[in-house]
């Protein structure tokens, strides 16, 4: 893990860093999704600090939207980054979220 202090995460990655829309912030263009929130609490929990925000705006590929406007993360063939592992990730906790998401796909 590389602190954003010590490295620039977006050229090490070859990303492209874009203007958030409602924070003074980037967002990165090669990503389907982008939230853009506001802190609106810390609380330090020792070891760390959680931070609470609110969703200003949410910025997607439009090829992820189905014909009514649902989100279809299944179709934006995700994957994650935590701690040193990469691993797939399915979308199967946004399809919880019923009516807000494409179902998950037929088996």
């Amino acid at each position: 893990v590389k602190s954003g202090r010590d490295v620039d995460k977006f050229s090490a990655m070859h990303l492209t860093a874009v203007p958030a829309a409602k924070v003074g912030t980037v967002l990165v263009e090669e990503s389907p999704v982008n939230l853009e929130c506001k802190v609106t609490q810390v609380i330090p929990l020792g070891s760390h600090d959680l931070f609470l925000a609110e969703c200003v705006a949410v910025d997607v590929d439009e090829r992820l939207l189905d014909e009514s406007g649902r989100l279809c993360l299944n179709k934006a063939k995700l994957i994650v980054y935590s701690q040193g592992l990469l691993a797939l990730q399915r979308a199967a906790a946004f399809r919880k979220a019923a009516g807000r998401v494409c179902p998950a796909p037929e088996r």
